[in-house]
């Protein structure tokens, strides 16, 4: 709940997608897959 404020507030100063753990995993997801990738390759 304190989060949802927390963004709300970051949304009004005009940062719009302002999600550090969404993009913590989507730089982790992004790695794994091109690892995954590279492994499947060799």
């Amino acid at each position: 709940e304190r989060i949802k404020k927390t963004s709300e507030k970051v949304m009004k100063a005009g940062i719009k997608d302002w999600d550090p753990a969404g993009e913590i995993r989507k730089f982790r997801d992004g790695r794994a897959d091109e690892l995954l990738k590279r492994w499947e390759e060799n």
